[in-house]
């Protein structure tokens, strides 16, 4: 979080708007814990204020993931589209452009990700968070379940949250229509 803030620095950027999905999130959290003063607002997608083990993860689990992350897509689109998952056009793209777009992480940074990912903890630091907060969640979401990402909610004042019936990790994908347009109404009304 402290590099973001060095970035905008860089860039002579006084304040933002931070979106965050994932890890991401998690920095966006820090971001709007400890530099609060330079977010305009902060949107945390498919994340939570909490290490893994609380959902139940183990190094095994994301050994695994870190391995074949596309299998994991594939069972939440199995999941959300249930009988019609099979020859699905729609399904297909989405698979594509993942595999396409996703590249091998060199080994050192994946163990420093996933020790972060045991020893990630907000949850005391959240209230203290007051500027506009939007938290999205994906039903089917297999890596960070809606009863993990609402902790979010029920933490920081004033936040919105939106839960997606029809997408897992991925809303921006999978209801991209849906989720550009709750997204942007946030950030426009800022």
């Amino acid at each position: 979080s402290d590099g973001v803030v060095e970035i905008m620095d860089a860039l002579k950027l006084d304040s933002a708007h931070i979106v965050g999905w994932c890890m991401a999130g998690n920095i966006a959290q820090l971001i709007a814990c400890n530099s609060a003063n330079r977010v305009k607002s902060v949107s945390l997608i498919c994340t939570t204020p909490t290490d893994v083990r609380l959902r139940g993860l183990t190094k095994s689990d994301l050994d695994a993931y870190s391995l074949d992350p596309l299998g994991v897509y594939q069972l939440e689109f199995q999941n959300i589209y249930q009988d019609s998952y099979f020859n699905n056009p729609i399904i297909l793209d989405y698979l594509s452009l993942i595999r396409k777009h996703h590249c091998k992480v060199d080994q050192r940074a994946l163990f420093y990700y996933l020790n972060e990912l045991f020893s990630f903890n907000t949850l005391e630091k959240l209230n203290a968070i007051k500027i506009p907060t939007l938290i999205i969640s994906g039903q089917w979401d297999i890596s960070f379940p809606p009863d993990q990402v609402s902790i979010l909610h029920k933490k920081i004042l004033n936040s919105q949250y939106y839960e997606f019936e029809r997408s897992g990790h991925m809303p921006f994908l999978s209801e991209h229509e849906k989720f550009n347009s709750i997204l942007g109404n946030f950030l426009s009304s800022r």
